[in-house]
Order: structure tokens, then C-alpha cells, then sequence
């Protein structure tokens, strides 16, 4: 029965995969899921429109990860600057002012691209002088981001790390009143900075994944239905076995194992 099982399964995966390929050949994209990150920035661009206030976003290791000379690779860096596409498109639709800051000047280049042509996608080309990027230096940043973030009087904060806490960012941006924090970060150690600190915390997967889902690639976005087929498979059996082991049946012996 072991056995049985092992190739049903084999032949199950294989089959998925057939129709992934087939399906993103002819272009087809399929969605199970919206990442949520998407909604609640887009939110959060709402409210500092509500206020009158600017939307601060810090990008940290743009260049080092973008390159793949960092920890997460060219594809986490890559998703930093999808999302900051995704954010100057939104903030330039409701006329919000966003303050970036990255900790390299080769950032920069990068950053003002992406608003460039951010702002014109939307029709707001005179957006784009509201959309300013700030290099302090790698150590200066930190004290500038507080002081700032008070003086700016921030009414929503994005901040996604790389390796490091950036601990001193999440606390400047928690000093201003009414200011709404989103954070990320590529290492699974440094979560416990920004689990408790931030009101919104994007994980690892879902900043991964945010270039996919914005650019619409068939490959891309696809693989991630395989992920998540995978995902809602797996759960379907855990249920399973649970709801037959409360029933009496002996799984581990079904199974032949």
C-alpha cells in the first residue's frame, strides 16, 4: 500500500507540472491568491491621502540583493523594487508624497527609475518630484530616519530589511503618533524584531512572490499556483488523516508503514 501511495502521488505531481507547462505556454495565468501586503499598503496610501501626510518606505540591501551577492539572491532584490513600484503607483494616483531611503547610492539609480516610470504609468508625471530619494550613509541613516520620521511626521512607514534587525528604524518610526508600520525582511532570525513592532508584517514568501504577481509573467506566476496547489494538498491530507485517526482507523497500518 506504501508503495501504491508513493507513485499515486509521483503521478499526481508530475501531472501538475504537464499542466502548469502547458498552460503557461499559451500564456494563461491563473491566481488562487491576492497577496495581502498589496492591499494593505494600498490602504495605508489611502489613509496618509485622508491626513495629509507622507509615506516614508526605507529599502535596505537593494543593490547587494538585486546583484545576488547577498543573502536572498537577485530575486529578493528584484521583489524590493517591484514593491516600490507598486507603492509610487499608488501614492502618485492619490497625490501622497513618499520619502525613500536606501543605505547605497547605486540604490538610487534603481529607485529613480522605478519612479519615473511608476508615475507616468499612471498619467501623474508631475508626481515625480514628490517621490524623493534619500542617502545618508550606512550608520547616518538610521539617526536621519528617526529625526525625520518625527519632522516629516510620517503617516505610514514601509520598511523591508535585509539581513540585519534595522531594529533602530522600527523604533524611529513607532516614536511618530499615528503612524501606520509595515515591515519585512529576508532572514527568518531577525522576525522577531518586526512581529511585534509593525502592524503589518510582510514574511519572507510573500515579498518573494509580490514580482511575479505584479508583472503577470505566465512562468512565474504559475509556479506559484504549483506552491500553492502543494500548499492546499498537503493541508486537504493532514485534514484527512486527522478526521479518519479520530474515526478509529489505523493510518500508520493502511499505509503499511
Amino acid at each position: 500500500m506504501q508503495q501504491y501511495a508513493a507513485f499515486i502521488v509521483l503521478v499526481l505531481v508530475y501531472a501538475l507540472l504537464f499542466w502548469i507547462i502547458r498552460i503557461s505556454r499559451k500564456g494563461m495565468v491563473y491566481e488562487i491568491r491576492r497577496i495581502a501586503a498589496f492591499d494593505v499598503m494600498e490602504d495605508a496610501v489611502k489613509r496618509c491621502a485622508e491626513l495629509g501626510r507622507p509615506v516614508m518606505v526605507h529599502l535596505a540591501d537593494v543593490v547587494t540583493t538585486a546583484t545576488g551577492s547577498s543573502a536572498g539572491g537577485a530575486s529578493y532584490g528584484m521583489n524590493k523594487l517591484s514593491m516600490a513600484s507598486f507603492l509610487s503607483r499608488v501614492a502618485a494616483g492619490q497625490e501622497v508624497p513618499v520619502e525613500y531611503t536606501v543605505d547605497s547610492p547605486e540604490a538610487v539609480a534603481f529607485l529613480e527609475d522605478n519612479i519615473n516610470v511608476a508615475c507616468r504609468a499612471v498619467g501623474k508625471s508631475e508626481q515625480i518630484p514628490f517621490q524623493r530619494i534619500h542617502y545618508w550613509g550606512k550608520y547616518p541613516s538610521e539617526q536621519n530616519w528617526r529625526r525625520f520620521s518625527v519632522d516629516w511626521n510620517a503617516g505610514a512607514s514601509v520598511i523591508v530589511a535585509g539581513q540585519g534587525s534595522d531594529a533602530a528604524y522600527l523604533e524611529g518610526s513607532r516614536s511618530v503618533p499615528g503612524n501606520f508600520l509595515i515591515g519585512g525582511c529576508s532572514s527568518g532570525a531577525q522576525m522577531g524584531w518586526y512581529v511585534p513592532m509593525c502592524d503589518y508584517f510582510m514574511f519572507p514568501d510573500e515579498i518573494m512572490v509580490m514580482g511575479a504577481v505584479l508583472n503577470k509573467v505566465p512562468d512565474q506566476v504559475n509556479s506559484l499556483l504549483i506552491y500553492d496547489l502543494l500548499r492546499i494538498g498537503f493541508l486537504v491530507l493532514l485534514f484527512v488523516g486527522v478526521i479518519l485517526s479520530k474515526s478509529g482507523v489505523n493510518i500508520v497500518g493502511l499505509l503499511g508503514a
